[in-house]
């Protein structure tokens, strides 16, 4: 590194260490978490639209649960609040506790519990299930066992729907995602845990949630937005009345299921799951107290954020293209094989695609 490059960097920890915000953050790192945080989605809480959910099993399997409040419509967030909670949970927790703006905010699953007025459960059985460190395929080997024997117990349900219904919910409200689609072990494990009715803390649920989003290598989304508002809230932390609001999504709409009456066939397949089932990622607007040099900070972020995912569009392309020339390699040496052991000429056999050759670029054609 030159003496320049060397001064450079110093000059920048020296900066960056006195000139952050010390009432909203513990560190200078802290600081520079919120400023990534800025490009991130908050991924909002949502209810479950009553009206269509009335006769749906996951409704009163919740409700005997006494997690009511989990189906309700989350109330508002304050989106700078909530990146400054995050912000400075990446950098460290006392017992799960995370100092916002001079207050010491509790996440803990107790105050969790308190907050959904859910019971507050010691040992449950959900996470002794989880200390079994079963892997992936046995825990969907167990949710797919499961869900086939509550459809066989009730034929009015469609195995789709009541999949689907259940993941919806989890989620939405207990690990709220923008990736409905994907399963992890996880997710699968707590379904698995619904459906079966074993004993789960909410609390500890929604905690650990907060924990992995920001302990992971890369911060994707950053979820259970209304709920750290509230706790805030609780805790004592104010707020001004210019900054960005968070305003409930919509419900989950995906527990409708088709209604079959007695010796009526089963739909081979069910409607597919509202859009809303999946909403869009939420996009706050820049806070208005930002200043020059975090403006400068942040579009500079988006342009890396934005060459990253260009560069790993590029190397997909890249991994794609030596699939298939490989592919090709391996087609022609089985027809040659089997042109030379049963006989026929191998140039009879079907010939195998070839890459499609591009004509030079406008530019190059001018430069002639």
């Amino acid at each position: 590194m030159s003496a320049f490059m060397a001064a450079r960097k110093k000059q920048k920890l020296a900066s960056s260490s006195v000139g952050y915000d010390k009432f909203r953050f513990l560190s200078a790192e802290a600081s520079d978490n919120y400023m990534e945080f800025l490009c991130k989605d908050l991924v909002e809480e949502r209810g479950i639209d009553l009206s269509s959910a009335k006769d749906a099993p996951l409704l009163s399997a919740v409700k005997a649960r006494g997690w009511g409040e989990l189906i309700r419509p989350p109330a508002h967030a304050i989106g700078p609040l909530v990146r400054e909670f995050y912000a400075n949970l990446k950098e460290r927790h006392e017992n799960f506790r995370v100092l916002v703006r001079g207050k010491m905010v509790p996440f803990d699953s107790r105050t969790i519990n308190d907050v959904y007025h859910v019971p507050d459960i010691e040992n449950d059985e959900y996470t002794e299930f989880l200390s079994k460190n079963l892997d992936y395929v046995e825990v969907i080997g167990m949710l797919v066992r499961a869900l086939a024997t509550e459809v066989v117990n009730n034929p009015r349900l469609d195995f789709m729907h009541f999949y689907r219904e259940w993941c919806n919910f989890v989620t939405a409200a207990l690990m709220p995602s923008s990736h409905v689609s994907v399963l992890t072990k996880e997710r699968a494990a707590l379904v698995f845990a619904l459906i079966t009715g074993k004993s789960i803390n909410v609390g500890r649920v929604i905690q650990d949630s907060i924990l992995n989003s920001v302990q992971s290598a890369t911060v994707r989304e950053l979820p259970h937005p209304s709920l750290i508002t509230s706790l805030c809230e609780r805790a004592g932390v104010s707020w001004v009345k210019d900054e960005a609001i968070l305003e409930p999504q919509n419900t989950i709409l995906g527990v409708q299921r088709p209604v079959v009456s007695e010796g009526q066939d089963m739909p081979l397949k069910g409607p597919s799951p509202s859009r809303s089932a999946s909403a869009p990622p939420i996009h706050t607007p820049l806070p208005a107290h930002l200043n020059l040099h975090e403006r400068v900070t942040l579009i500079e972020q988006s342009m890396r954020n934005q060459r990253r995912q260009f560069d790993a569009f590029c190397q997909r392309v890249d991994n794609y293209m030596a699939y298939f020339m490989e592919f090709n390699s391996s087609l022609v040496q089985m027809f040659v094989v089997c042109g030379l052991n049963i006989g026929p000429n191998a140039v009879q056999f079907p010939q195998t695609p070839t890459l499609p050759s591009y004509p030079p670029d406008d530019e190059e054609n001018d430069d002639h």
